[in-house]
């Protein structure tokens, strides 16, 4: 009770600094909406080229099990083949009326279905048709693109990290028309609706790399009211909220642009699936004046904004959270507990942290 408490009167603190430099007439930067995230944008020509893809393969296969009649294709048997992009296995399953074929890239010795690059089929057992298409953009598989039919044209949801960016987009033109074309033909027939660079960027952004390194490297003692290095002033501000207005006027931001969130940028989420499918689409944690966002709702407030930088507070502590992009299109967190100045040890995909409900402020970096 008291550590909750103690957090409302820090959130309270922090509301009269955005008062207060709402009335001196600042300008904050850009708040953090949907709208940026889903504006549409396509990919450099050298991401687009290097997505692992084996067209070659699927043109070979067509007639065998892609469009095979059900009979024909459940009884095809397991192969693996060498492509520039690793080992490559195609596999039949069924599952009740349905059956899918995979063509899964190997990871480690094993061939998940969520390697980036994986297409997964879904085909009706009875009539051989497409049902859908599930195609992989990211190696944790939490990105991907999820095709159905629908007459001559395709529906299209686009997930990112787990949250779902786009949901219903139209294509003209037919589902099994998309496997017979390059990956870049994918791309490019969605570039005016899809913001391609949220799975296909380069390893970054670089500002939030080089502050994730530069943090890990400062010695403890060199976090403080009077710090020079730009990560130092960073940490010190994000640990003691009353030098946060000191900390903005040194980086040349407005004190407004200091602003706990309180809305996520995007609706719904995929809640849990059979990694062969879509998966349960179900609403977004919801934010609340009392609480903040429930426990484990971290990835779905923050997993999309590489380039910003968070102070988290929550029962157990702060922390410091800089969402970045790998580039094998994971979306990844840097997590820094600012009283014990080291790195949360709690993975790359922390679904289920925190434990408790937090709240969340933006904070300019230097």
């Amino acid at each position: 009770m008291y550590v909750r408490s103690w957090l409302r009167r820090i959130a309270l603190s922090i509301g009269g600094l955005v008062c207060l430099a709402s009335t001196a007439g600042q300008t904050a930067l850009p708040p953090l909406a949907a709208a940026s995230i889903r504006t549409p944008a396509g990919a450099s020509s050298a991401l687009v080229q290097a997505f692992p893809d084996f067209l070659a393969l699927r043109s070979e296969l067509l007639s065998q099990v892609i469009t095979a009649n059900p009979t024909v294709a459940l009884r095809f048997p397991t192969t693996q083949r060498t492509t520039p992009n690793g080992p490559l296995r195609i596999t039949v399953e069924r599952v009740g009326d349905v059956f899918y074929v995979m063509f899964l890239y190997g990871r480690d010795g094993a061939f998940p279905y969520s390697a980036r690059g994986n297409i997964i089929i879904k085909r009706a057992a009875n009539t051989g048709y497409i049902q859908a298409i599930k195609w992989l953009l990211s190696d944790d598989g939490r990105s991907y693109l999820y095709l159905t039919p629908n007459n001559e044209r395709t529906l299209i949801d686009y997930v990112v990290d787990g949250v779902v960016v786009n949901r219903g987009l139209t294509a003209n033109t037919l589902i099994y028309y998309f496997l017979l074309q390059p990956f870049s033909f994918l791309h490019d027939s969605l570039r005016a609706q899809l913001n391609w660079r949220l799975v296909l960027a380069e390893r970054g952004p670089a500002a939030s790399l080089t502050m994730m390194d530069a943090i890990a490297e400062l010695p403890a003692n060199r976090v403080q009211a009077d710090a020079v290095e730009p990560e130092a002033a960073l940490l010190y501000a994000a640990a003691n909220p009353e030098a946060m207005e000191a900390y903005l006027r040194l980086v040349n931001q407005p004190v407004d642009s200091f602003r706990e969130l309180t809305v996520l940028p995007l609706p719904t989420r995929i809640a849990s699936s059979d990694e062969r499918g879509r998966g349960t689409v179900v609403d977004n944690a919801a934010w609340s004046a009392s609480a903040g966002f429930p426990a484990g709702s971290l990835r779905q407030v923050v997993g999309l904004w590489a380039g910003r930088a968070f102070l988290l507070l929550e029962a157990s502590g702060r922390y410091l959270v800089i969402p970045w992009q790998a580039a094998n299109g994971n979306r990844e967190l840097f997590i820094w507990d600012l009283t014990r100045h080291q790195p949360l040890p709690i993975g790359s995909t922390p679904d289920a942290w925190p434990t408790d409900s937090f709240r969340l402020f933006e904070i300019p970096m230097p």
